[in-house]
């Protein structure tokens, strides 16, 4: 292979095609890029630093909004996945998915708290114009906050759910 460097030509001396850089030299095509330092971690090495709980910066109410109440920064509804709340916050999922954890509104967590998230989202999703969601969600977190958590028995929920079912639709054969 030649080396291109302010050669006009795209193309090597076995025929096969280069990709330009932004240096002004060029690449052969699917050739591994080197590597760039982007202020990541290096990996390996010892365990990972993740920040937890209040180190990680995050108050719990703006995290509650953010992913279980799809609150978006200028207020208005918009669901997000955790990797667009983790970009909120300016960290990665996984420090989303631990704060969460240590604050207890994990999912888990969430299903085994006496609360209805699903109204609760209901409630800032159809807000009427002018309504603050923010000011809407204090009340909503101060619910959630003194929310019983219980372990659900999903046995219990199962069999009754079947008998219910059965009640309604008849038994199967």
């Amino acid at each position: 292979m030649c080396e291109r460097r302010g050669d006009a030509s795209p193309w090597n001396t076995e025929g096969g095609f280069l990709r330009h850089r932004q240096d002004g030299s060029y690449r052969e095509r699917g050739g591994r890029r080197p590597s760039v330092d982007r202020g990541r971690p290096e990996r390996g090495g010892g365990p990972a630093q993740r920040p937890s709980g209040p180190k990680s910066g995050i108050d719990p109410f703006d995290l509650f909004c953010a992913y279980h109440l799809a609150i978006a920064p200028d207020k208005s509804y918009r669901p997000a996945n955790i990797h667009d709340v983790a970009r909120r916050f300016g960290v990665d999922a996984g420090v989303i998915r631990q704060t969460l954890q240590e604050y207890g509104m994990d999912p888990e967590t969430m299903l085994d708290t006496d609360f209805d998230l699903t109204m609760a989202q209901m409630d800032i999703q159809v807000a009427p114009p002018g309504v603050d969601r923010v000011e809407l969600a204090k009340g909503i977190f101060e619910a959630f906050r003194k929310a019983p958590r219980k372990k659900r028995d999903w046995q219990r929920i199962l069999s009754d759910d079947e008998r219910e079912n059965a009640k309604i639709f008849g038994r199967k054969k």
